[in-house]
């Protein structure tokens, strides 16, 4: 049996938001909006509700549209499709009120693999808590010190492990 479309659900809100509105056609764009379709997905549903192409846009009557949807709503499968999400919903919530303990905890994606950090020339740690930085002249000392930011802001977590973890560097 081939899927129903997503916009099933939404049928009702759909033709109000349609009913409410003053302008004589539809567009494309207001039907990808509407429906919640991609551009091609949108006009095979402007052509199946008799739209039609003037230049390079396509239009659709509007009363004829909210007409075509009611009798969408007629078709055989439209109803079994609402039940079927309604029963989801309920079973899902049921799930919940249940504590569920695979519901209720939070799905968490493992840390991104640390690169391998590395310091600049000149910076070395020589225990948790100690490093030496040795340079020649005060710019060489921003430089290593800008150095040591950067790989701090682009890698905290192995930055702060480089720095604390080691015992005894050499």
């Amino acid at each position: 049996m081939p899927a129903k479309p997503i916009w099933y659900s939404r049928l009702d809100e759909i033709k109000r938001s349609l009913a409410h509105s003053a302008a004589p056609v539809v567009d494309r764009a207001a039907i990808e909006k509407l429906f919640g379709l991609g551009r091609r997905q949108a006009i095979n549903l402007m052509r199946r509700f008799d739209g039609h192409l003037s230049g390079r846009h396509w239009f659709v009557d509007r009363l004829k549209m909210i007409e075509r949807l009611g009798e969408v709503a007629l078709l055989p499968g439209y109803g079994d499709e609402i039940r079927r999400k309604v029963a989801l919903k309920d079973q899902i919530e049921i799930l919940r009120k249940t504590n569920n303990p695979t519901l209720q905890q939070p799905i968490t994606t493992p840390p991104p693999p640390e690169k391998d950090v590395s310091l600049p020339q000149g910076a070395r740690v020589l225990k948790a808590g100690q490093m030496l930085i040795s340079y020649q002249t005060t710019a060489e000392l921003l430089g290593i010190l800008l150095a040591l930011t950067q790989e701090a802001v682009d890698d905290y977590a192995g930055f702060d492990a480089a720095v604390t973890s080691r015992e005894d560097a050499a």
